[in-house]
């Protein structure tokens, strides 16, 4: 059989941004994935046979010494595909994890540049009457410095950063009410509840955290947002950017608000660069070619945004059967670690 000639990144890269498109479809969104995964497993199943039969054969005859042929081909066959499961389940862990450490050492070192219109919005904003607070679960330093920067520190009345997100993830309506107290005591707002509050994020998780802490809530789709997705989960505005968002709040009020929560990443400063690089990373530390993990980090954006995903692991677990598919499709060689 004839070797598969390597594809040139060009192609690799318009494979996985089509296969990207296929995910974002929701009608073929769970046969896709399912597909992917069910691939994985049979060649990880495969490659593990050879290592794995002998100890597997033997120790199900020790336990049971009658057993038939089939009875021992059939707990062989089990044990392989938890083993395969298993592996493939470590390798995506790992993925995740490196993809933590990675975007965290990203982070230091990468300029995040405003989005565009940004320092207009907040004007607007400020001048209808609203105290802004950003949310982040950076440092509050390295954040303060990065909006001097970027000349934006003058429009916000504070800065949440890692020492109240510490506690707990950023997107959950704790943190949220935990934020809310520290606007009250710094600012002296005896009578500031969730009502008089609105939390502005770009995905759907953001909008859910806002809705059960019993906040206001807005998604805009500058960031990692889908508006498919940000609709279904019905926040009082939807809007374009900040920028729009400040438009709608002037030309339809929300009675009683006072306080406007913005998320860092995705509503005030472009986060994507961060991702793609930290996302690269983490698939070559899983043995995924170079080629392929420029590819398939270029598209995790939008493939982040899926409702179906819920944590890094999860996702992770999508990229890494994309990535593979397009490795054996395009007959570029894993580097194993």
């Amino acid at each position: 059989m004839m070797p598969i000639k390597p594809w040139p990144e060009k192609l690799v890269r318009r494979y996985v941004r089509l296969g990207a498109e296929q995910l974002k479809k929701p009608q073929r969104f769970r046969w896709v994935v399912s597909r992917f995964l069910t691939e994985q497993k049979e060649k990880t199943t495969k490659r593990l046979e050879p290592l794995l039969r002998p100890t597997l054969e033997s120790e199900f005859k020790e336990k049971n010494p009658n057993a038939t042929q089939e009875q021992i081909e059939t707990a062989v066959r089990h044990g392989l595909v938890d083993a395969a499961k298993q592996e493939n389940e470590e390798k995506v862990t790992f993925m995740a994890h490196a993809y933590k450490h990675a975007r965290e050492e990203i982070e230091g070192k990468v300029r995040l540049k405003a989005l565009p219109g940004v320092d207009r919005a907040l004007q607007h904003l400020k001048q209808q009457g609203f105290r802004i607070v950003l949310l982040t679960k950076t440092k509050r330093g390295k954040i303060q410095k990065n909006l001097r920067r970027m000349r934006l520190i003058k429009h916000f009345d504070m800065v949440i950063g890692e020492r109240v997100v510490k506690k707990g993830r950023r997107a959950t309506p704790q943190f949220l009410h935990r934020a809310l107290n520290s606007v009250m005591q710094s600012k002296g707002l005896s009578e500031l509840k969730p009502e008089h509050a609105m939390y502005v994020g770009d995905t759907q998780f953001d909008v859910e955290a806002g809705q059960k802490a019993g906040m206001h809530t807005a998604g805009v789709l500058s960031g990692l947002g889908d508006e498919h997705v940000l609709k279904r989960v019905n926040p009082t505005f939807l809007s374009k950017d900040l920028r729009s968002l400040a438009k709608d709040l002037e030309q339809k009020p929300v009675s009683g608000l006072r306080v406007l929560f913005l998320d860092y990443g995705g509503v005030v400063a472009n986060a994507k660069p961060v991702i793609r690089k930290a996302t690269e990373r983490a698939l070559r530390a899983g043995g995924i070619h170079p080629t392929v993990a420029r590819a398939v980090a270029a598209v995790t954006p939008p493939v982040r945004a899926l409702r179906a995903f819920t944590g890094h692991e999860p996702v992770f677990k999508l990229l890494y059967a994309l990535a593979r598919h397009t490795e054996e499709r395009s007959g570029l060689k894993r580097v194993e670690r």
